[in-house]
């Protein structure tokens, strides 16, 4: 029984900022000294900071999209990499099989209220690129295409927007819960011949996918009977998953939470669990 993975939406921006910061590792590296560091901790910046900033940001710009496009597995992929009139713009090309871009762009500000949870107190590379914009003074935006719908939905955020985020406090629970949610907001979606992935929910300790099964061709006890080979399936496709869409798995193991896929149909359902001590060994 094939199972196909499932890319939580709000996961997006956080992977790809990751992927900027990869691509542009080498000059960013170059430029890491004693005053850059120095210069992110000032609050009050001058001209000559800010011109200074702008421009690295402009230069590591024009590396990184020279990397593009760049896929992103099933999603689809990232098209463009671009900085114009003070703007960093992530251009996405979206295939819409798992991903409906028509109805996030009905509500950008619950995408923009989910990405400024998921980018909430940053680490690593997406801190650095993050704060690099701040110092700019510039803002940061994302836009995404869908391939079917031909619909576009956006979010921008500017200086003072990002610098509030990198200073929040979002609790992995937190940042669960609201990928869960825009999760759920784009279901149902087709799992496989027969199978509808109808409901996303955290359901105490476990995250549970509900997959409805045609019961013409499926059935409780036939899943009952081959649970082993469908665990292993789950087991596989979490192993092979591509850098973003292991972003999710990340929030599930942080919050120690379990991965569970419930195949139901109207005469009941088996649970397929995937432990949270399972999934850190798969990460």
């Amino acid at each position: 029984m094939k199972k196909k993975q499932f890319f939580l939406l709000s996961m997006l921006l956080c992977g790809v900022l990751t992927l900027f910061s990869a691509c542009d590792g080498s000059k960013k590296d170059k430029s890491n000294n004693d005053d850059d560091e120095e210069s992110t901790e000032v609050s009050d910046r001058d001209d000559k900071d800010t011109e200074a900033a702008y421009k690295k940001l402009r230069d590591g710009i024009k590396e990184a999209n020279k990397q593009c496009p760049i896929s992103l597995g099933i999603l689809g992929e990232m098209t463009s990499i671009t900085f114009e009139d003070g703007v960093l713009l992530f251009s996405y090309d979206i295939d819409e099989t798992y991903f409906n871009v028509a109805t996030l762009a009905q509500d950008r500000q619950a995408m923009k209220n989910n990405m400024k949870t998921m980018l909430s107190n940053p680490q690593g590379d997406v801190r650095t690129l993050m704060q690099l914009v701040i110092d700019a003074d510039c803002k940061l935006k994302t836009t995404m295409h869908g391939r079917t719908s031909d619909a576009v939905a956006s979010a921008t955020f500017k200086a003072d927007e990002l610098e509030e985020i990198m200073n929040s406090e979002v609790t992995p629970h937190e940042k669960l819960v609201m990928s869960i949610q825009s999760t759920q907001a784009q279901l149902p979606l087709n799992a496989d011949v027969g199978m509808m992935v109808t409901e996303l929910k955290l359901e105490g300790d476990d995250v549970v996918y509900v997959v409805e099964m045609d019961e013409s061709m499926y059935s409780v006890s036939m899943v009952r009977e081959n649970k082993a080979a469908v665990k292993e399936t789950i087991v596989n496709n979490v192993r092979n998953m591509g850098p973003i869409e292991r972003e999710f798995i990340k929030l599930v193991i942080n919050d120690d939470a379990n991965l569970v896929y419930r195949y139901a149909t109207s005469s009941g359902h088996v649970d397929v669990k995937i432990t949270n001590a399972e999934l850190r060994e798969l990460m």
